[in-house]
């Protein structure tokens, strides 16, 4: 009994160290460590090795030890073994684990998941899973979910939730709906918004490029 009790302390002890270099960049030292934890039967450490070769770009050796961590059972590694396929170019994994993620209970796999069904242009699919999470994350999901719509030609949608992210103060939101008015030739709601953007720190030149988008079109 004792000498398990040894054997966690030993194993913590060397985690945190790990875990301090790591944050200090000090990768190399971070990764002995590590290693040495991981021997202990860390699974902490195989799931922190994962994310040290993520930051590094060592994708494969990333990969190796997210998958030694999942053998574990350690659910979080789906989540961050898919966002490495991701990284890899891998649709066909980085969907396959972000789902095997989601039905462990692992919450942020939705939003990636939805990320990585709007970064591929797959917009149906992303807005199923925006629509399913909205509540829990609307600072986050609202402006994507609202090009998603856009981008499948419902204006209608697109514009409610431009609307409802704006009064987060989200100056995104402000812009692209600014856009959306001039494509439909509203443009006294598309220059207030792009004014209010302004004001709110928004980048100078792409305003400008829309006010004047506006001044032409007024002739």
């Amino acid at each position: 009994m004792a000498n398990k009790v040894n054997i966690e302390k030993l194993t913590n002890d060397t985690l945190v160290l790990a875990m301090y270099l790591f944050e200090q960049g000090k990768y190399d030292e971070a990764e002995r460590y590590f290693l040495e934890a991981s021997e202990y039967g860390s699974v902490e450490a195989l799931s922190n090795l994962g994310y040290l070769y993520q930051r590094q770009e060592k994708y494969d050796l990333a990969k190796e030890y997210y998958e030694k961590a999942i053998e574990k059972e350690d659910e979080l590694s789906l989540n961050m073994l898919a966002i490495v396929y991701e990284h890899m170019q891998d649709a066909e994994n980085a969907e396959k684990y972000y789902k095997l993620a989601i039905e462990k209970g692992v919450k942020e796999a939705s939003e990636n998941l939805g990320f990585f069904y709007f970064n591929n242009q797959r917009f149906e699919e992303a807005i199923e899973v925006f629509e399913e999470i909205l509540t829990d994350n609307e600072k986050e999901i609202l402006v994507p979910l609202a090009i998603a719509y856009a981008n499948i030609n419902n204006f209608e949608k697109s514009e409610e939730y431009l609307l409802k992210a704006t009064t987060l103060n989200n100056i995104e939101a402000m812009y692209n709906l600014a856009i959306l008015y001039i494509n439909q030739q509203k443009y006294t709601p598309a220059k207030a918004f792009l004014e209010k953007a302004k004001k709110e720190g928004f980048d100078e030149k792409m305003i400008d490029n829309a006010l004047e988008t506006i001044e032409k079109s007024n002739g």
